[in-house]
C-alpha cells in the first residue's frame, strides 16, 4: 500500500509508516471536501473513514484512515480510485 499511495496519491498528502496493526493515516491538504470524497469513494465500492471521525467533536484535519488487510489486488484498485478521486478535488 505505501508504494501504491507514492504512485497515486498528490504529492501533498503523507501518511504514517506502521509497524504493525491494519490500518495507515493519510493526511491530505487542506480544504479538501473528505464527505465528498468519501461518497465518491463508497459509489466505487470502497469504504473510507474520514479522519475526522477520530477526533473529538470531529475537529481535526483532513484525513482518513487507509485498513490495508484486504488482497492486494484490492487495495491496488482502492489506492488508484482513491488517488484520482482526491487529484479531482485538488
Amino acid at each position: 500500500m505505501l508504494t501504491l499511495l507514492e504512485q497515486h496519491f498528490p504529492a501533498e498528502a503523507s501518511w504514517t509508516m506502521p509497524e504493525g496493526g491494519l490500518f495507515l493515516w493519510v493526511k491530505l491538504p487542506d480544504g479538501l471536501p473528505m464527505q465528498l470524497i468519501c461518497s465518491e469513494a463508497a459509489a466505487e465500492k470502497i469504504m473510507v473513514t474520514p479522519g475526522s471521525t477520530f477526533f473529538p467533536n470531529q475537529q481535526g484535519y483532513p484525513a482518513m484512515r487507509l485498513n490495508f488487510s484486504y488482497p492486494v489486488d484490492a487495495i491496488e484498485r482502492g489506492v488508484a480510485i482513491l488517488g484520482k478521486i482526491i487529484k479531482r478535488h485538488l
